[in-house]
């Protein structure tokens, strides 16, 4: 993220949650690329990082894992391959 970020008072910190960013490439690859087997890809893999348990601070509920913006983002890809997709996009 740039230093000139939306919310430049945790910028650096590891405490942003990354799925918003994450789901707008989703719709980024919908609706400007049409590419809906990638964005349902990337929507899928979210889902279920969100149904593993694993929560930023600012969506934290008791009974979750709450984990940094790092791990948050770590943990998404890898339902979906997202780096093989978008190296072949």
């Amino acid at each position: 993220m740039s230093p000139a970020c939306s919310a430049p008072d945790i910028a650096g910190k590891n405490i942003a949650n990354p799925l918003a960013t994450i789901l707008s490439v989703a719709m980024m690859m919908r609706y400007t690329f049409a590419r809906e087997d990638i964005a349902q890809r990337i929507e899928t893999a979210v889902r279920k990082t969100l149904q593993s348990g694993l929560r930023t601070g600012d969506i934290y509920e008791a009974g979750m894992q709450k984990v940094g913006t790092d791990a948050m983002a770590m943990q998404w890809h890898r339902p979906c391959n997202i780096l093989i997709i978008l190296n072949k996009f």
